[in-house]
């Protein structure tokens, strides 16, 4: 199940579920990070499946309990990135974490969709960073660019700046 989340195949409610449930009790049985943050990813895709039983605050104590025990893990910082954006929170909140997964992991591309998400977030908490993380977030919005220009694309679109992502690629 966790390999196809990774490869970024279709998956079905019945497996997250499985996911979920089997993470749950992994995490009562024996405190590890990757039980924590493995369970908020599930609870994460259930609620894009739009289960009913969704509830943002449990994926966000699962990922911060995940977070606690290995602070250095640049996914469980992006997913926090994700559940923060999809709230609707404010680009502060969104900037914290994803300050975090840039520096535990700068040069984290290989999952296309988490390069995307970077550089989603990065835009849109744009005001709120350094220079160093602004030059990081143009590295990736370059790769993301050179990848998939028509989602690239929209990410700068959702987020309203549009003409910083020109910037970063020198149009």
């Amino acid at each position: 199940m966790l390999e196809r989340l990774q490869a970024e195949t279709a998956v079905n409610e019945a497996d997250v579920e499985r996911l979920v449930r089997s993470r749950k009790a992994s995490a009562q049985w024996r405190q590890t990070a990757s039980s924590h943050t493995e369970l908020a990813l599930g609870r994460l895709i259930l609620g894009e499946l739009g289960d009913g039983e969704f509830r943002p605050i449990q994926a966000e104590i699962s990922l911060r309990e995940g977070l606690g025990l290995a602070p250095m893990d640049p996914y469980g910082w992006m997913r926090l990135v994700q559940l923060r954006q999809e709230s609707g929170a404010p680009a502060a909140e969104v900037a914290a974490p994803l300050r975090l997964a840039l520096r535990s992991g700068p040069h984290e591309d290989r999952r296309h969709a988490m390069l995307l998400l970077m550089v989603e977030a990065g835009l849109m908490a744009w005001d709120e960073l350094d220079g160093a993380e602004r030059a990081l977030i143009g590295e990736k919005a370059r790769a993301a660019w050179a990848r998939d220009v028509p989602r690239t694309a929209a990410a700068a679109v959702r987020t309203g700046r549009a003409d910083v992502l020109a910037g970063l690629l020198g149009f």
